[in-house]
């Protein structure tokens, strides 16, 4: 199983603080539950808080466009990789 870190959206200063306590515990334990963890929100591009209010890779500040998720599908695919 992968896992992935949570992204930034929409701009709350309570959800970027929840979030990032999250991502931290996510990374520190992800060894005790998944086999793998792609960490999408340390992605500079999209994983910054913040960058889910640039329309190149978010449509709404939630959801991403087809170029937020190629970065996404390439952090997956590199965790895959190093489970083979």
């Amino acid at each position: 199983m992968v896992i992935c870190t949570v992204l930034p959206h929409g701009r709350s200063a309570a959800f970027y603080q929840a979030r990032n306590a999250l991502n931290a515990e996510l990374r520190a334990h992800w060894r005790s539950f998944a086999d793998a963890l792609a960490d999408v929100g340390a992605d500079k591009t999209i994983g910054a808080d913040g960058a889910e209010t640039d329309a190149t890779y978010y449509r709404d500040t939630v959801h991403l466009t087809a170029a937020g998720y190629a970065i996404v599908a390439g952090v997956v695919a590199d965790a895959i990789r190093r489970l083979l």
